[in-house]
């Protein structure tokens, strides 16, 4: 795994999500109260696209089904046994042109 910038802090707009594909990987970002998230774009359901969904309660919520896994660790919120893969994320950088990286 490698550290990968993503994109600029500033293509994020807080609470909603945003796709970003880096190699062969589709990733959802999700900026919530100053922290990025990144989470695999995917749902394991039934394949829709997790960055079009919506955040609430510290979960992404897809649009589709409303399935709901937590942004920390890609569980889901019901208990149930999907799981997202989650990437861990950093800001390098500061001010208009700081940019997200992701371990990928």
């Amino acid at each position: 795994m490698a550290w990968t910038a993503l994109c600029k802090v500033s293509d994020l707009s807080e609470g909603e999500g945003r796709f970003v594909e880096s190699g062969d990987h589709q990733i959802a970002l999700f900026l919530i109260d100053g922290q990025v998230h990144a989470v695999q774009d995917t749902c394991p359901h039934a394949g829709a696209s997790l960055s079009s969904g919506f955040v609430e309660d510290g979960c992404v919520v897809c649009s589709w089904h409303y399935w709901a896994f937590k942004l920390s660790d890609g569980t889901m919120a019901s208990g149930g046994r999907a799981k997202l893969r989650v990437y861990s994320t950093r800001i390098v950088g500061e001010g208009p042109d700081a940019v997200v990286e992701a371990d990928i």
